[in-house]
Protein backbone atom coordinates (compact mmCIF):
# COMPACT_ATOMS: atom_id res chain seq x y z
CA UNK A 1 0.00 0.00 0.00
CA UNK A 2 1.24 3.51 -0.69
CA UNK A 3 0.24 6.43 1.68
CA UNK A 4 0.54 9.83 0.29
CA UNK A 5 0.38 12.36 3.32
CA UNK A 6 1.28 15.13 1.65
CA UNK A 7 -2.55 15.92 0.56
CA UNK A 8 -3.34 16.12 4.17
CA UNK A 9 -0.98 18.79 5.66
CA UNK A 10 -1.25 22.84 4.37
CA UNK A 11 1.22 24.55 2.54
CA UNK A 12 2.31 28.34 4.42
CA UNK A 13 0.21 29.31 1.02
CA UNK A 14 -2.94 27.45 1.63
CA UNK A 15 -2.71 28.35 5.43
CA UNK A 16 -2.83 32.29 4.12
CA UNK A 17 -5.56 31.79 1.59
CA UNK A 18 -7.54 29.53 3.99
CA UNK A 19 -6.52 31.09 7.61
CA UNK A 20 -7.47 28.73 10.90
CA UNK A 21 -10.30 31.03 11.66
CA UNK A 22 -12.33 29.31 8.64
CA UNK A 23 -15.45 28.04 9.33
CA UNK A 24 -15.29 23.95 10.63
CA UNK A 25 -18.52 21.75 9.18
CA UNK A 26 -20.68 18.86 11.42
CA UNK A 27 -17.22 16.42 10.71
CA UNK A 28 -14.39 19.14 12.29
CA UNK A 29 -13.09 19.66 9.06
CA UNK A 30 -13.15 23.20 6.79
CA UNK A 31 -14.51 23.84 3.64
CA UNK A 32 -10.92 23.79 1.66
CA UNK A 33 -9.87 20.97 3.73
CA UNK A 34 -12.80 18.73 2.33
CA UNK A 35 -12.00 19.87 -1.12
CA UNK A 36 -8.94 18.15 -0.57
CA UNK A 37 -9.89 14.93 0.33
CA UNK A 38 -12.10 15.19 -2.20
CA UNK A 39 -9.26 15.40 -4.63
CA UNK A 40 -7.69 11.85 -4.03
CA UNK A 41 -11.61 10.10 -3.40
CA UNK A 42 -10.22 7.83 -5.77
CA UNK A 43 -7.39 6.83 -3.93
CA UNK A 44 -9.64 6.70 -0.90
CA UNK A 45 -11.89 3.97 -2.78
CA UNK A 46 -9.46 1.70 -3.89
CA UNK A 47 -7.99 1.45 -0.68
CA UNK A 48 -11.71 -0.16 0.27
CA UNK A 49 -11.60 -1.70 -2.66
CA UNK A 50 -8.09 -3.48 -2.09
CA UNK A 51 -9.35 -4.60 1.46
CA UNK A 52 -11.93 -6.06 0.19
CA UNK A 53 -10.24 -8.09 -2.39
CA UNK A 54 -8.04 -9.35 0.20
CA UNK A 55 -10.94 -10.20 2.35
CA UNK A 56 -11.75 -12.47 -0.09
CA UNK A 57 -8.68 -14.53 -0.24
CA UNK A 58 -8.46 -17.61 1.15
CA UNK A 59 -5.53 -19.13 2.81
CA UNK A 60 -3.79 -20.48 -0.03
CA UNK A 61 -3.82 -17.14 -1.92
CA UNK A 62 -2.60 -15.25 1.43
CA UNK A 63 0.48 -17.89 1.38
CA UNK A 64 0.66 -17.07 -2.17
CA UNK A 65 1.30 -13.29 -1.51
CA UNK A 66 3.63 -13.78 1.39
CA UNK A 67 6.64 -12.89 -1.31
CA UNK A 68 5.36 -9.66 -2.42
CA UNK A 69 3.69 -8.70 1.39
CA UNK A 70 5.65 -8.27 4.54
CA UNK A 71 2.22 -10.38 5.88
CA UNK A 72 -0.57 -10.79 4.21
CA UNK A 73 -2.44 -10.51 7.11
CA UNK A 74 -1.13 -7.65 8.44
CA UNK A 75 -1.64 -6.05 5.03
CA UNK A 76 -4.79 -6.84 5.44
CA UNK A 77 -5.17 -5.24 8.89
CA UNK A 78 -3.23 -2.22 7.69
CA UNK A 79 -5.39 -1.66 4.76
CA UNK A 80 -8.67 -2.02 6.79
CA UNK A 81 -7.53 0.42 9.08
CA UNK A 82 -6.56 2.95 6.58
CA UNK A 83 -9.19 2.75 4.60
CA UNK A 84 -12.22 3.07 7.26
CA UNK A 85 -10.33 6.18 8.31
CA UNK A 86 -13.40 8.10 9.47
CA UNK A 87 -13.18 11.06 6.93
CA UNK A 88 -11.91 9.29 4.07
CA UNK A 89 -14.42 6.65 4.43
CA UNK A 90 -16.90 9.07 4.78
CA UNK A 91 -14.97 11.48 1.67
CA UNK A 92 -15.91 7.75 -0.25
CA UNK A 93 -19.48 7.85 0.11
CA UNK A 94 -19.85 12.01 0.19
CA UNK A 95 -18.84 11.61 -3.03
CA UNK A 96 -20.95 8.57 -3.97
CA UNK A 97 -18.20 6.14 -5.11
CA UNK A 98 -20.13 3.67 -3.31
CA UNK A 99 -23.70 3.94 -2.79
CA UNK A 100 -24.81 5.33 0.66
CA UNK A 101 -26.63 1.78 1.65
CA UNK A 102 -23.67 0.02 2.25
CA UNK A 103 -21.72 2.11 4.71
CA UNK A 104 -23.42 0.41 7.94
CA UNK A 105 -22.43 -2.85 5.94
CA UNK A 106 -19.27 -2.26 5.26
CA UNK A 107 -18.38 -0.92 8.77
CA UNK A 108 -19.83 -3.72 10.57
CA UNK A 109 -17.41 -6.06 8.34
CA UNK A 110 -14.91 -4.12 9.35
CA UNK A 111 -15.04 -4.45 12.90
CA UNK A 112 -15.61 -8.30 12.33
CA UNK A 113 -12.54 -8.37 10.39
CA UNK A 114 -10.71 -6.26 12.86
CA UNK A 115 -11.80 -8.30 16.08
CA UNK A 116 -11.08 -11.45 13.93
CA UNK A 117 -7.23 -10.15 13.31
CA UNK A 118 -6.76 -8.59 16.91
CA UNK A 119 -7.55 -12.60 17.99
CA UNK A 120 -4.53 -13.61 16.46
CA UNK A 121 -1.94 -11.11 17.46
CA UNK A 122 -2.54 -8.66 14.14
CA UNK A 123 -2.72 -5.40 14.82
CA UNK A 124 -1.41 -5.21 18.58
CA UNK A 125 1.70 -3.12 18.87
Amino acid sequence: MKFNFNIFSKSKQDKEIHPITEDYDDSGFTKFEMEKYDKNVNFFYTNIVNSLILYTYNVEELDKMAPILIDPLTELYEELDYAFLPVLFETVFRNKLIDESFKEELYYLKRKLMIFLLNFGIGNS
